[in-house]
């Protein structure tokens, strides 16, 4: 009677024990869920306020965790399919689009020759940022140097230029920056460099880049700049960042035309482009957080636009 005891009292041990692992198992695994579901393996911070049923979504699957896509119109630019337009999140080299707006501003004469500083490069390779590969005391047009900052998305262009920019206009370059986010409408941005390496005060929402594309949209130049997709200038071979996949960003009735990446580990794959209908009609298509679950895919952003382009536009 003893040993049964003994057996019936190890019995209910070892399934309280099971009981406990079992109940720890199913939080942790809602837990690494609700991180996924709210985007937080190194893509973005989430706006408390945001309300998704104000957005009209795809009804496709995507890769990117958030997109926002507007026309342009007679009566101006009209958001027309939206999800997590609101959402803070860090967008990488799109930042460049704003650093693009701001030396457009302060430059007179795009033949105007740069020379490259050591502080120009400093610390580059060590971020893994996006470069050119100038050294210091290299030369580059500020017409060539516009396209490396948007084509290969060359952090040592950002720098270059914004340099430049200091020196004319006699003030910092990330307080132009934030003033013109703000005279704009990007009332919900914060920059804090001109190159979108990773820093949590380096935020933006696809709202603010939606108009901040549209506003690019406006200025000859840039469109030239945002539509190439390769050019030689000054020597050097300049292709987009997004080159490999224009030819699948296209559809029957509309096409990419062009258009800017930024990733890094903490925002993932974020993509703001163009795109032009058969008949003319201009969009802009932004999307955020682009990963796939099983792994770093830099396609996956790509994968994406093509999937919209031939569920709408056909």
């Amino acid at each position: 009677m003893r040993k049964r005891k003994i057996r019936i009292g190890r019995l209910i041990i070892l399934l309280t024990i099971l009981i406990v692992l079992f109940s720890g198992s199913i939080f942790l695994v809602g837990k690494i869920w609700d991180m996924i579901a709210g985007g937080q393996f190194g893509s973005s911070l989430r706006a408390d306020a945001y309300d998704p049923e104000i957005d009209t979504k795809f009804d496709i699957e995507l890769n990117s965790r958030r997109y926002l896509m507007s026309k342009e119109t007679a009566d101006g630019n009209i958001t027309v399919y939206s999800s997590g337009k609101d959402e803070m999140f860090y967008p990488a080299s799109l930042t460049k689009l704003l650093t693009l707006a701001v030396v457009l501003d302060h430059v007179d004469d795009y033949s105007t020759v740069l020379v490259t500083t050591a502080d120009d490069i400093e610390g580059l390779y060590e971020a893994n940022a996006s470069v050119l590969g100038l050294n210091a005391g290299d030369t580059i047009s500020i017409d060539a140097a516009l396209y490396g900052l948007m084509l290969p998305s060359a952090a040592d262009c950002a720098n270059i230029l914004s340099r430049y920019v200091e020196t004319v206009a006699g003030s910092d370059f990330v307080n132009l920056m934030n003033e013109k986010a703000a005279a704009i409408g990007m009332n919900a941005s914060h920059f804090t460099n001109p190159t979108g390496l990773f820093d949590t005060e380096n935020y933006s929402t696809l709202s603010d880049m939606n108009t901040l594309m549209a506003y690019l949209w406006q200025n000859e130049k840039a469109r030239e700049i945002i539509t190439a997709s390769y050019i030689e200038k000054d020597g050097y071979y300049f292709y987009a960042t997004s080159y490999r996949f224009l030819d699948k960003m296209q559809s029957d009735n509309a096409k990419v035309i062009g258009g800017k990446t930024g990733y890094t580990y903490e925002s993932q794959y974020n993509y703001a482009c163009v795109i032009e209908e058969n008949d003319g009609t201009i969009w802009f298509l932004i999307t955020g957080g682009a990963t796939t679950l099983n792994g770093d895919d830099s396609s996956a952003y790509a994968k994406d636009v093509h999937n919209i382009l031939n569920t709408y536009f056909n």
